[in-house]
């Protein structure tokens, strides 16, 4: 892709790549933790360097204080466009993130040109990956504290071997920004070690050490600080009890390996790119036919539906062999005369990039999803593209016409995973309209139970959301319901599908099924499932799914009635059976639940 001579023709054609992928987007509806960024920057709009949010219910959980996780630069930064914009607003807030994409994408330029793998092409990859592209818009902490921890990156390799001390003093500034965005801008600064590392002990100078050790003492200082004010160290590590959380490691890394084959490349062009030895050959059979005869399974035994055996079959093998490459990679550099050769350093250091990302997605995160291994992806497509280059130089192959397939097929994907995640994203607001329309009136207090982009439209409608009794029996405050709960006459309104906690027994011997509406996402491709509140947020099993009947949106009104201590056989039965199978028997009592 080197068609373009001009360096700075190049650049434009990056800029209007990343302002692509993300004005188009502009007006979607807040989703994901979204309205929980915007919840800080409205706090910080009055109070800048604050750090947690006073009197906050998070999932229906009352918390004093709530932190969350990550340092607070992207809620500043927002709390910024929230001083211009007036008000939080879609299209303000997401515009504001293509300052983002556009440092990213020329980050990953320079860092593509430098490691071989040609500019253009890996900025172009980078921005058409499914895993950019469709969190490019986002107001999360993902694609800024991606696109700083890159461009940090580019600037201090570009420093330490021109010898350019404003390149150096600004990798520093950049180190700084990326850890203060979010927590994992910390992994570049031991990358930044290693690459001085990999050069030779000439490399090993104070100017070179500055950027990163200036960086880690500012993050201490700052941790210092936090533990001063709160009593407590910043939440580094946070694997715990959040949906889609995986307890154990090998599903972790299966996850991390199906979101790796299924939102980097398009996973068939991937698995083929690949194909370039009999070694590499073997472990794709092996892989696609192992995962094949799983999903078969699954599939007969009801477990998975046919699109979920399909996909995993696809993604599983392709991330499979994205890692297979890279560990074979590094294998033969270290083994090679590393220090007589520039280029088997480079691999060392994209190996060690990839794997580290990988490393602490499996075991810091608390799953797998295409936002966390964002930083691994410029690591992936130019590790594939150099691999690719010298392939295919060997076997006079067109690159240009074979890399633009792959480049097509990757942005077809990834415009229809935006699209789906769109479709997603307005089912919130669609659910607060619904409500209003049919339920404004019903006399009482209206509640709501669910979470993320529902809570911000729900609650923007005047409604209140519903305390969280499992709160509780995980040691997070007293349950206020009843006493600050619904009453008699009162409604609620529940959305499965965003994650709602109302099968909790104590809860539902004060409801009664009163209404049901369920409208749908077509398909056939989603970002949801209906066992998993959001698939591209926090996956479980895939990152998206294969859906020819498209993905029920439901919403049941249940009116509120003073407890009776037992659930009435016959509204029991009214339940959905996935719902009714969860509650003890203890919970049901007769005609007149007695």
């Amino acid at each position: 892709m080197a068609f373009i001579r001009s360096t700075y023709l190049q650049l434009c054609v990056v800029v209007v790549a990343a302002l692509a992928v993300t004005f188009p987007f502009a007006a979607q509806p807040f989703a994901h933790d979204e309205p929980l960024m915007l919840d800080f920057a409205e706090m910080q709009v009055e109070t800048p360097w604050q750090q947690h949010l006073s009197d906050f219910d998070y999932f229906g959980i009352h918390h004093d204080r709530f932190f969350q996780t990550h340092p607070r630069l992207q809620s500043l930064y927002l709390s910024l466009v929230l001083r211009v914009s007036g008000e939080p607003s879609e299209i303000p807030v997401h515009a504001a993130s293509a300052v983002f994409a556009v440092v990213g994408g020329v980050a990953v330029f320079f860092l593509g040109r430098r490691f071989g793998a040609g500019g253009l092409a890996a900025a172009l990859f980078f921005l058409a990956a499914p895993a950019f592209f469709v969190n490019s818009h986002l107001a999360m902490v993902d694609v800024p504290g991606t696109s700083l921890w890159l461009a940090a990156l580019a600037a201090f390799i570009y420093g330490v071997d021109r010898d350019r001390r404003a390149l150096l003093v600004l990798a520093g500034i950049l180190f700084v920004l990326a850890e203060f965005t979010f927590y994992q801008g910390l992994s570049a600064l031991a990358l930044a070690l290693l690459y001085l590392f990999l050069q030779g002990r000439e490399k090993l100078r104070p100017r070179y050490l500055l950027p990163p050790a200036a960086a880690a003492l500012a993050f201490a200082a700052y941790a210092l600080a936090f533990m001063g004010a709160y009593g407590e160290p910043p939440l580094l590590h946070y694997r715990y009890g959040l949906p889609g959380y995986q307890r154990s490691l090998a599903n972790q890394a299966r996850g991390v390996l199906v979101v790796l084959g299924g939102t980097v490349f398009f996973p068939p062009a991937a698995m083929a790119l690949f194909w370039r030895n009999w070694r590499a050959g073997l472990a794709l059979l092996f892989s696609l036919a192992a995962t094949a005869a799983w999903s078969a399974v699954k599939a007969a035994t009801g477990a998975y539906d046919a699109g979920t055996a399909i996909l995993l079959s696809l993604l599983l093998p392709a991330g499979v062999m994205m890692a297979y490459l890279l560990a074979e990679g590094f294998v033969v550099s270290v083994a090679g005369r590393l220090r007589a050769s520039r280029s088997a350093r480079d691999t060392v250091f994209l190996c060690a990039w990839f794997f580290g990302v990988v490393f602490y997605c499996i075991v810091m995160l608390p799953y797998p999803a295409p936002r966390y291994l964002l930083p691994a992806v410029p690591a992936e497509v130019i590790f594939s593209l150099r691999t690719v280059r010298g392939a295919l130089q060997e076997r006079r192959v067109s690159l240009v016409a074979l890399l633009a397939a792959v480049l097509a097929s990757t942005l077809a994907l990834s415009v229809a995973l935006g699209l789906a995640n769109l479709e997603w994203a307005r089912q919130a607001p669609a659910a607060a309209d619904w409500t209003r329309e049919w339920h404004g009136d019903a006399g009482g207090t209206t509640w709501f139970d669910g979470e993320l982009g529902y809570r911000y439209y729900m609650e923007r409608e005047g409604y209140r959301m519903l305390p969280n009794i499992l709160g509780e029996s995980r040691g997070d405050g007293p349950s206020n319901w009843p006493e600050n709960g619904p009453r008699p006459g009162d409604t609620v309104v529940i959305s499965p599908l965003f994650g709602a906690w109302f099968t909790v027994p104590e809860v539902m011997v004060h409801l009664r099924p009163a209404d049901i509406h369920i409208s749908r996402i077509d398909g056939p491709l989603t970002v949801t499932d209906e066992s998993d509140i959001s698939g591209w947020s926090s996956t479980t099993l895939l990152p998206y799914y294969l859906h020819l009947d498209g993905v029920p949106v439901e919403l049941q009104v249940m009116k509120v009635v003073a407890a009776e201590g037992k659930l009435p056989a016959a509204d029991v039965e009214e339940y959905p059976e996935e719902v009714a199978r969860l509650i003890p028997e203890k919970f049901i009592g007769g005609e007149d639940g007695r």
